[in-house]
């Protein structure tokens, strides 16, 4: 299974898509394609629109995953406890998608409606507007806590008399982490749960840790100068579909994705070396020739 982030879409044609898709399992994040959608109203021309439309109507050639939060709990076993409405999106987005396939101008597009679970039924006006507050509110709060985030690390560091977070280290603070995980979801007398919580956020926070030490290098150890891409807050959802135990590949075009997810890969190796890892995370460029090759 491969799961494309939203620089592949973007960057990947749709005639490689659909050829691709033929014989591949391809899958696509609620996220990717919320942010694609933010970027629908950008410019005023038709062609602008229809530009940003090809980009968003590219996600039709791949199934789409249930929001990264509802997937981790159906992952662990746990989605009783989640809020129903986050298992709404694929079908909506469903919708929404074959709205958008059927106008040639986003006036058209903002006209029509979509049906909730509830009955009650949506129109898609300002759809692009909203999506965009609801993201960069996320966002914005992303930043606050890796700020926040990074001046504790910075700090243990000190009191401990280190100048960088090694890999044995980032692998210390992401099984903390998830201990702190399932003490949060009272998973500790299960487990069974306790271990699928592993397998299922390992990369997530192995994301978190990693960009929080590349931050904090790149500043020179100097915390109040830490500074990163807020769609580190996308990004790291994404990538937190990966599982240590399932053989799904991330696709990525992103520099800063790809380097976490070594950073995390050899955390994992340095707790448990000689145990196989299914996941994988690979460039655009690798996909095309693994899938289109011969």
């Amino acid at each position: 299974m491969y799961v494309l982030d939203t620089s592949a879409i973007k960057g990947i044609s749709g005639e490689i898509l659909r050829l691709t898709k033929e014989n591949h399992d391809l899958r696509i994040s609620t996220i990717s394609v919320w942010e694609l959608l933010s970027h629908l109203d950008e410019g005023t021309a038709t062609n602008s629109f229809l530009r940003q439309r090809g980009n968003v109507l590219k996600c039709k050639l791949m199934s789409i995953l249930d929001d990264p939060i509802a997937h981790h709990a159906k992952q662990i076993g746990i989605a009783d406890r989640i809020d129903p409405s986050r298992f709404e999106d694929p079908e909506i987005i469903t919708q929404i998608l074959a709205n958008l396939e059927n106008c040639e101008s986003l006036h058209d597009f903002e006209k029509s409606h979509v049906l909730l679970s509830n009955g009650e039924v949506k129109t898609c006006d300002n759809i692009a507007e909203m999506t965009r507050v609801v993201l960069n509110e996320s966002e914005e709060s992303y930043l606050s806590e890796f700020a926040q985030a990074a001046q504790e690390l910075s700090s243990y560091l000190t009191a401990n008399n280190l100048d960088s977070i090694s890999d044995e280290l980032l692998a210390q603070f992401i099984l903390s982490d998830l201990k702190s995980s399932c003490v949060e979801h009272g998973l500790l007398e299960k487990p069974e749960l306790v271990g699928k919580l592993g397998q299922s956020r390992f990369f997530y926070s192995g994301y978190w840790y990693a960009r929080i030490r590349s931050a904090l290098e790149k500043s020179g150890g100097k915390p109040e100068c830490v500074s990163t891409d807020r769609n580190d807050f996308e990004d790291g959802l994404i990538i937190s579909y990966l599982d240590i135990n399932q053989p799904y590949t991330l696709v990525t075009n992103d520099k800063d994705t790809i380097a976490a997810f070594k950073s995390s890969k050899n955390a994992y190796h340095q707790k448990f070396e000689g145990f196989p890892l299914g996941a994988r995370c690979i460039s655009n460029d690798e996909f095309v020739v693994e899938t289109t090759s011969k």
